[in-house]
């Protein structure tokens, strides 16, 4: 059986910084916030579930983010 779904977010990088490629991604247990790790730039963004809104950016990691959890 196939099943749509019809309510879909898109989760993007800032606009003015270059698009990125995501290396993990974490919804938390409430389903409120989604996280996800940069491969490319050392980032993580923190949406929220409910807005499709960018929440927060934290930058100056040192190396990639492999793992992301809530």
């Amino acid at each position: 059986m196939f099943c749509r779904y019809r309510n879909f977010r898109t989760f993007t990088s800032p606009e003015g910084r270059p698009p990125c490629q995501y290396s993990c991604l974490a919804v938390d247990a409430s389903g409120e916030v989604v996280v996800a790790g940069t491969l490319d730039s050392y980032e993580i963004y923190v949406w929220s579930m409910q807005t499709g809104r960018l929440l927060e950016v934290y930058i100056k990691f040192l190396s990639h983010i492999y793992i992301a959890e809530s």
